[in-house]
């Protein structure tokens, strides 16, 4: 699905109480491109895969030598694809929910995705510079999720309403209640499989 295999483990994560397998979520963030290109003519918001922070966290458990050695298109092929090399971007957001399973520092992590992040922009398009390529990094208050299972459920709502204002009291994110949570799992599961029966039934 948008160049996303899903084996039947992954789908079973969409049960309740299922923990969200980081393909389901590239799945669904592939989803949320394709929708938007279709409406809008572009997409504004590009979804990086978990290849991105494994490929990260990789290099900073890696020598000091070697832990910032430059990209290449070699190593950003992992989860970028090379067709996407090279083109303007005005706007990448990259939600990171993954920072607490590692051992590194979150400011070593948060330092090294800044970097990184500008590399890749600059790789995406020739004519930045790292001097010239702009990048905030914004940490938001998130509601705290009521369970241990839901993450996903709650990085898959985030990517698809954030636009960085606050609407929910002091959030940009709605404080949902269980029965909330479960109808939005249901619905992206719904969503994805209408959207894969859409595109079978026009290839055949």
């Amino acid at each position: 699905m948008f160049g996303v295999y899903l084996n039947r483990k992954d789908s079973y994560t969409m049960k309740p109480k299922g923990w969200v397998s980081d393909m389901v979520i590239l799945a669904a963030g592939k989803i949320m491109m394709e929708e938007e290109k279709a409406t809008n003519g572009a997409v504004t918001r590009h979804m990086l895969g978990p290849q991105f922070v494994n490929k990260l966290i990789c290099d900073l458990n890696q020598s000091n030598e070697d832990s910032y050695k430059p990209w290449c298109i070699e190593d950003v092929s992992l989860f970028i694809l090379p067709s996407k090399l090279g083109y303007d971007i005005n706007q990448c957001k990259l939600v990171n929910s993954m920072h607490d399973n590692f051992s590194t520092s979150k400011k070593n992590l948060d330092d090294a995705m800044k970097h990184r992040f500008k590399e890749l922009l600059v790789l995406m398009n020739p004519g930045l510079t790292k001097e010239s390529a702009s990048i905030t990094l914004l940490h938001v208050d998130v509601p705290r999720q009521q369970n241990i299972h839901d993450c996903g459920i709650h990085v898959l709502k985030y990517m698809e309403i954030w636009d960085g204002s606050i609407k929910w009291q002091d959030k940009t994110m709605p404080d949902y209640q269980h029965k909330e949570i479960l109808k939005i799992r249901q619905s992206l599961y719904v969503d994805g499989f209408d959207i894969l029966k859409t595109r079978l039934e026009k290839r055949f």
